[in-house]
């Protein structure tokens, strides 16, 4: 008889779940462990802007897939509020609260860690944008009349967040260190996102640092930038980008990147054996680059927990390279890009702009649409694409 093969997942949030439940599928006689060191496991954290703008009216539409879900349906052992503090891969075991668990394979899922600006650090009120419990704690904020809401980092996470708290009648400031929100974006694509959050009601402050807050309490009352301008808030949103979370296998030995994501192949495999990655804390290829690097995307990540997950249990599937297509919504405009970001393209760069309406101008709901294409100019190939 052969014996019963143990996939140990860690991380419960959507990539882990989703590899989780492909591992089942691939090997229905498999043991499949999910760990996960929060109190809940959730598949939904794209959907949060959703939620905060009264769109999805309840937090448990975001997350069908609940613990008890996996546990009936997949027969996945779940086990939340638990956190590995080793992992030993020559004798692949874990260590979990002082006890053992051995694996046959293993998949990292663990995601990124928010980055906190050092001001911002200990307050009570500030908060990320990336987690159900961030938007719950967030919620609570706002039914209890904090309404200044003060975001600092205008990239994906700071704009979705941006967008839902208008929507629900926050009133907005975006502080954003660089030149533009959206600086993945070309500058008029970000320009007409900036735009639409504008029409919104948000106020938008670009080139700017926070040097320092005042507190009450434990709660920060005001921003102070670096420019003196002092900014009140009720509520601060820390949307200033993400690191993958990836210390527990680097200290196994498993091998990063510059950017600090786990090195895998094509079936999502670590240099450890029986080890393998997927989500935000794995690298991918690029399809125009070649080279290999976090994207932090729900769509990327599902994709590499699918292959993860099958190969985990037995498959020999592989990651197709990627584009990094996104799209975010800004007020009533969807910005989207594909292949290079605008800053990723170099020199000898071809730009073609188009301005028009979205349908014949007399089709009733016609609006316009802007798109930039950039193409290299001696060969034609295709380095990246926005549209607004």
């Amino acid at each position: 008889m052969k014996k019963q093969r143990t996939i140990v997942v860690l991380g419960g949030a959507q990539s882990g779940p989703t590899a989780a439940a492909r591992a089942r599928e691939t090997d229905e006689h498999a043991k499949v462990v999910l760990i996960e060191r929060a109190s809940t496991i959730s598949t939904a954290a794209a959907g949060l802007a959703y939620h905060l703008s009264g769109e999805v009216t309840s937090v448990a539409e975001l997350s069908r897939e609940s613990a008890e879900m996996f546990r009936d349906v997949y027969g996945v052992d779940v086990r939340t509020g638990a956190e590995v503090t080793r992992l030993d891969a020559k004798h692949r075991q874990l260590e979990i609260g002082g006890e053992a668990l051995a694996f046959d394979s293993l998949i990292c899922a663990l995601g990124a860690e928010s980055l906190v600006p050092e001001v911002l650090a200990g307050a009570s009120n500030v908060f990320c944008f990336r987690t159900l419990g961030d938007l719950e704690a967030i919620e609570q904020g706002l039914e209890a009349g904090k309404r200044r809401v003060a975001i600092v980092g205008g990239g994906f996470f700071g704009v979705e967040a941006a967008d839902g708290l208008l929507r629900r009648g926050a009133e907005v400031v975006i502080v954003e260190a660089s030149a533009r929100i959206l600086g993945g974006f070309s500058p008029a694509i970000a320009a007409v996102g900036r735009d639409a959050l504008t029409a919104l009601g948000a106020r938008i402050v670009t080139s700017a640092k926070v040097a320092q807050t005042q507190r009450a309490g434990d709660a920060i009352s005001a921003l102070v930038l670096e420019s003196g301008e002092r900014i009140p808030v009720d509520l601060v949103i820390a949307a200033a980008g993400v690191a993958p979370r990836t210390a527990l296998l680097k200290n196994a030995g498993a091998k990063l990147l510059a950017d600090g994501s786990l090195a895998v192949d094509a079936r999502m495999r670590t240099n450890l054996a029986g080890v393998y990655a997927c989500g935000v804390c794995a690298s991918v290829e690029h399809a125009v680059t070649g080279k290999h690097a976090a994207i932090a995307q729900a769509s990327i990540a599902d994709k590499t927990a699918q292959i993860a997950g099958a190969n985990a249990a037995g498959a020999k599937l592989k990651m197709a390279p990627v584009l990094g297509t996104a799209i975010v919504r800004a007020g009533e405009v969807a910005c989207a890009r594909t292949v290079l970001p605008h800053a990723g393209v170099g020199k000898g760069v071809a730009v073609t702009r188009v301005h028009a309406p979205s349908h014949d101008a007399w089709f009733p709901g016609a609006s316009p649409i802007s798109i930039e294409l950039r193409c290299d100019a001696k060969t034609g190939r295709l380095l990246g694409a926005d549209l607004a």
